[in-house]
């Protein structure tokens, strides 16, 4: 295992991403929609949903590439750390920590830590992330690889 830190680029959180993740999940709890009442609160104004805190970190990680040729997300662990409001920009530090061989012996189960933090270096987000990947060297890519019989979704590590 190879250990190789990354720091993804920023996104600055909008109104819009607030809006249109409360459309699209069906999520209007007037924290994150309603101004009036939010001012109310210890926030002081609307906060995006924490899901979407956690989408848009999603989002980061794979622009960033390290997830390229992956075959994809087996589970994840997060806690929501601090509020995200309009106009903070974040990004995320991700590091791999583990790694073990399946049993099929052409894929591996990869375990990702991974901290978010906003413009201010506040911490928003902190999480494990693991992801079932070609075993390198096999040739076992996306194509010649699918999720059925992986089986070895237990955790572990070598």
């Amino acid at each position: 295992m190879s250990s190789q830190r990354v720091i993804t680029d920023g996104r600055t959180v909008t109104e819009a991403d607030i809006v249109q993740f409360a459309g699209f999940s069906g999520d209007f709890m007037p924290l994150h929609v309603d101004e009036e009442y939010a001012r109310t609160t210890p926030y002081g104004t609307r906060i995006l949903h924490g899901i979407a805190t956690l989408a848009i970190c999603g989002g980061l990680v794979v622009r960033s590439g390290v997830f390229s040729g992956h075959l994809g997300m087996l589970g994840m662990e997060y806690r929501l750390t601090s509020a995200v409001r309009p106009g903070d920009t974040i990004h995320v530090e991700l590091e791999e920590i583990s790694s073990r061989v399946t049993s099929s012996g052409d894929k591996e189960v990869a375990v990702y830590e991974f901290n978010a933090y906003n413009q201010s270096q506040v911490q928003v987000l902190a999480g494990k992330w693991t992801q079932l990947r070609p075993r390198e060297g096999t040739g076992a890519g996306p194509a010649a690889t699918t999720l059925a019989g992986a089986g070895d979704q237990e955790g572990g590590t070598r």
